[in-house]
């Protein structure tokens, strides 16, 4: 009797450890499947592994949601605009990737909120101060435009964009000769 009852342990445990090596098989079969079968473009798939590398690292939030708004992904883009704002909410990239994600949305007056509220955190950042400029222009507001665009250049004398911003600005004026010579300047 005890013979038997050695063998039928031994089978018992044989079996148990086939099975465990089954499951095991079969969850690594179904891994790879799983990834084989992630139709996500590879830059998603590239970034997405980055932030499971590094989850405190709020910039690569910030490149995720800006990919999803490039692809009208708005929902994802928001929660990890939302991420990246709750690892780092001084960040002046943050709030220029909150303004497309509003433009995006059709929603102006958050974008003018989400660059004001930037600017207040990082009071002399230059491009917040031309994106702030590029909005007004594109509302017909041109004086406060160059009070914005005027501040980015006092900080970088040889911003292109700033004068390329300046010379639309006196085209929407009408103010031909300064047009061009803001435009002149920006390709110098």
């Amino acid at each position: 009797m005890n013979l038997f009852k050695y063998i039928a342990i031994a089978a018992f445990s044989i079996t148990m450890i086939a099975c465990g090596e089954a499951s095991t098989s079969k969850k690594q079969d179904g891994i790879k499947d799983s990834l084989a079968k992630d139709n996500r473009p590879e830059e998603l798939k590239a970034l997405t592994r980055k932030i499971l590398a590094a989850p405190g690292n709020a910039v690569l939030y910030d490149q995720r949601a800006n990919y999803y708004i490039k692809h009208q992904q708005q929902e994802l883009a928001f929660e990890d605009l939302k991420m990246a704002f709750s690892l780092d909410s001084l960040n002046p990239a943050f709030y220029i990737s909150l303004s497309k994600y509003y433009i995006e949305q059709k929603e102006p007056a958050n974008v003018r909120l989400a660059l004001e509220d930037g600017l207040r955190k990082n009071p002399d950042n230059t491009e917040l101060n031309l994106q702030l400029g590029e909005f007004f222009m594109i509302a017909r507001k041109h004086d406060i435009s160059f009070k914005y665009i005027n501040k980015a250049l006092k900080k970088d004398k040889y911003n292109a964009r700033g004068y390329f911003l300046k010379g639309m600005n006196y085209k929407f004026l009408f103010k031909e000769k300064e047009a061009i010579s803001r435009f002149q300047t920006a390709i110098e």
